[in-house]
């Protein structure tokens, strides 16, 4: 079962140096395992998990926010999921005419 890590929670599945497979959520605040028994390579180059295969629920003191992020075009099929009128462009309205401030 799918298992949903908020970017905050210092484990392995939402740390920079996990090789584990893993998703974002659609407004990267989420990263998504396949479950918290997942695991993946650590990639510190020291430490206590150095070169370890770790799961996803594992933690340790050197734990960084990874840096992963959406696709432009994952956030394009992510919107066009929501009904509703489209944005396209917008413009700013004329307000009549300037006024000199002297």
């Amino acid at each position: 079962m799918p298992q949903n890590y908020p970017k905050s929670l210092k484990n392995c599945a939402a740390c920079d140096y996990w090789g584990g497979s893993r998703q974002v959520d659609t407004f990267g605040q989420h990263v998504i395992v396949d479950s918290s028994n997942s695991r993946g390579k650590c990639l510190l180059q020291s430490g206590a998990w150095k070169g370890q295969d770790v799961r996803a629920a594992s933690s340790c003191i050197r734990w960084r926010a990874n840096s992963l992020r959406i696709t432009v075009q994952e956030f394009i099929q992510a919107c066009s999921a929501f009904s509703g009128p489209r944005v396209t462009q917008m413009r700013a309205k004329p307000t009549g005419s300037r006024q000199s401030l002297r």
